[in-house]
């Protein structure tokens, strides 16, 4: 499998691990809601985020946005090949919304993490500007 859209309740932390199932992945969608209350970095990064992810779209939700955002940084540090990063500011599963302000924060903190490639371009986007 080359692609993975899912839209899901997961904890976070599993995400690696739940991967790690698709080593040939090279586009992913997330739209999750976490029941995660921390993040821990897992010790082992999937061979398809290091090695093949040449997409990823996710979803960043408001009450979870802290562990989203770990989470994001530990993709971008990782994924090689990584050449394009879609991250829309806003959940189905969730009632708030993103101010234009908290949609530049998420934009600007994504542009400080340490990236693995180099040729890697971030996009961030408002729920309702989605095709």
């Amino acid at each position: 499998m080359k692609r993975l859209e899912v839209k899901l309740f997961i904890d976070l932390g599993k995400i690696p691990q739940f991967l790690e199932r698709f080593p040939d992945l090279k586009y992913i969608c997330l739209g999750l809601k976490s029941t995660l209350s921390y993040w821990m970095e897992p010790k082992v990064v999937p061979g398809c985020i290091r090695t093949n992810l040449t997409t990823l779209k996710y979803t960043l939700c408001k009450e979870t946005m802290r562990y989203d955002m770990k989470l994001l940084r530990y993709i971008l540090g990782n994924a090689e090949v990584l050449k394009t990063v879609t991250v829309t500011c806003g959940h189905l599963f969730s009632p708030e919304l993103f101010s234009l302000e908290e949609e530049k924060w998420v934009h600007s903190e994504l542009l400080k993490f340490p990236r693995a490639s180099m040729d890697c371009a971030i996009k961030v986007v408002a729920l309702g500007l989605l095709h």
